[in-house]
């Protein structure tokens, strides 16, 4: 029979979060518990049990979300077999953390994503989260520092944190699910470069970026990308951008201009040349088109 925690083995006063770091049990120690938890595992690799049938492995960098009530437990393995499994555990009360996925809800633009619709749900579910975990620790790190500093403006700090950390795992578990738009190649370096793109259009992306991300020369990574995919970065990149820019404009009301820079142009005239230049006319003709 599995254990129940309660709120107030974890909870102080009136506390909406708990962050701590732990070690793993060796012994498979199923519980449950009416909070949220998010666990990034800074150490080791083990086991992750889910209910009574689901068993995934877990390792160092990658990122556990667990809803209320969902029976689970992470295993370190046994000690002739490798070290212990250590999390940092961020815990968040249940009407807490629904308000800030109501707030969410409203987004049009991420209304429709997996993640989206399964936080909406109510339903008792865990997901991992293994590419670009490293983004989530900075700011589950954040939400501990502050947890643990507490002072004048932390309690704003950690509500954004925990609505970034919600968001950006909406995106990495949509890029985990659209395989068939992210990973296009048989190719682990393609596919690598690819998710990187997608996950970071919005922001300057240049080849040095790519060239640190890969551990390749820009000069190799450059041709080895036009040889697999048959398109130079710089022309992928903006595919990327104008596809979203696209996906913006008929399901928002943002301003031309907004979605511009939302889609990790700097200039409005570069990103209105590379639309009509891939669609074959203006943003606004397409606005006018998909109404």
């Amino acid at each position: 029979m599995s254990k129940k925690y309660l709120i107030s083995d974890f909870f102080e006063n009136n506390e909406n979060i708990h962050a701590g770091f732990y070690i793993e049990h060796r012994e498979k120690n199923l519980h449950s518990h009416d909070f949220w938890e998010i666990s990034y595992v800074y150490e080791g690799s083990g086991t992750h049990y889910y209910g009574n049938n689901e068993i995934t492995d877990i390792k160092s960098g990658e990122v556990i979300l667990i809803t209320p009530n969902t029976e689970h437990c992470i295993k370190s393995p046994n000690v002739n077999n490798g070290g212990w499994v250590k999390v940092l555990n961020l815990l968040i009360k249940d009407d807490y953390i629904r308000k800030i996925i109501k707030r969410l809800s409203l987004i049009r633009e991420i209304e429709e994503y997996k993640l989206m619709k399964k936080l909406v749900s109510g339903d008792l579910f865990f997901i991992k989260i293994s590419d670009f975990a490293e983004i989530l620790y900075r700011m589950l790190m954040n939400t501990a520092h502050e947890y643990n500093h507490f002072t004048y403006g932390s309690s704003v700090i950690i509500e954004n944190c925990i609505v970034n950390i919600l968001i950006y795992m909406i995106r990495l578990y949509e890029l985990n699910e659209r395989k068939d738009n992210v990973a296009t190649t048989k190719d682990e370096i393609i596919d690598k470069i690819i998710r990187y793109i997608q996950l970071n259009y919005s922001s300057e992306i240049t080849l040095e970026n790519l060239s640190s991300y890969t551990h390749l020369s820009r000069e190799y990574l450059s041709r080895y990308f036009k040889k697999i995919t048959g398109k130079n970065i710089s022309v992928y990149i903006s595919e990327i951008r104008i596809e979203r820019a696209k996906y913006m404009l008929r399901t928002t009301k943002f301003r031309i201009n907004d979605i511009c820079y939302l889609c990790g142009y700097k200039s409005y005239s570069n990103f209105q040349k590379s639309f009509k230049k891939i669609v074959g006319i203006s943003a606004g003709e397409y606005r006018l088109k998909a109404k």
